[in-house]
């Protein structure tokens, strides 16, 4: 356990030391800022303007900032949790450090956990970062915290759902760029599942394509829905990848 820690306390040094990981959430604020500032205002003038109406149409804080809001962050994290994966294990054999992990005391399950919760952990504080947009409108009024909660919860779900299978890349290449390229690739491909559905109109390849269909998932998230069934979705999905990245590492220890 003590050799899994000291894994995990390098790669995290190595990330928050890291220019690279600095100019990611600079990206991040940069392009978050102005749409969810955009967002709300527009928001909160719609809804002057409903109340100078008498309207009786009812908007929610929820369903025309935070889901929209979330729905952005949800395709950024898409994209760069690629490049927070592409240097867990590819790096590792680019600087010639993978064969002394291989031959370390850690067993390959807690090579590739420490590795998981490495990228779990860089990637939380990227979703920290974007929750503190609504964290601190609310003082403006008020919101339904237990949606809000449960929306990012969500999209730390889908994000640890990307690292793992970014971990599965990284693990099968030496190339950087060839593994941030499979890994993204991989997870637009998960959203492309669902629509095999439509190609069937019943029996089980039906079933199973509706099963594994996140984009209904996504959406019960950012509407701040939780489901179990979705939970469960990803959580296969997140083990999985692990199972498949721990089963080619203990085979390479072999080669």
């Amino acid at each position: 356990m003590s050799s899994m820690q000291a894994l995990i306390k390098k790669d995290l040094k190595s990330f928050f030391l890291s220019p690279q990981f600095y100019l990611v959430a600079f990206i991040c604020t940069l392009l978050w800022s102005p749409i969810y500032i955009f967002s709300f205002g527009l928001f909160l003038s719609q809804l002057v303007n409903v109340w100078g109406a008498g309207s009786a149409e009812f908007m929610t804080y929820q369903s025309r900032v935070l889901s929209e809001f979330v729905s952005l962050v949800h395709l950024m994290l898409l994209i760069l949790v690629n490049s927070v994966t592409m240097r867990l294990l590819t790096e590792e054999k680019k600087n010639n450090t993978y064969e002394l992990l291989m031959t370390s005391p850690l067993t390959s399950w807690q090579l590739v956990i420490a590795k998981y919760i490495v990228g779990v952990i860089v990637v939380s504080v990227l979703v920290g970062i974007a929750f503190l947009y609504p964290a601190t409108t609310a003082v403006l009024g008020k919101i339904s915290w237990s949606a809000a909660i449960c929306s990012f919860v969500g999209l730390l779900l889908f994000s640890a759902m990307y690292v793992a299978a970014g971990i599965m890349v990284s693990s099968l290449t030496r190339s950087v760029l060839l593994s941030f390229l499979l890994a993204l690739i991989v997870n637009i491909g998960l959203w492309f599942l669902g629509s095999g559905a439509e190609a069937f109109d019943s029996g089980w390849a039906h079933s199973f394509f509706q099963a594994v269909n996140l984009d209904p998932v996504f959406k019960d998230f950012s509407q701040g829905l939780f489901r179990l069934p979705g939970v469960v979705l990803l959580l296969s999905w997140i083990g999985f990848f692990l199972i498949v990245t721990e089963r080619w590492i203990e085979s390479s220890r072999w080669k």
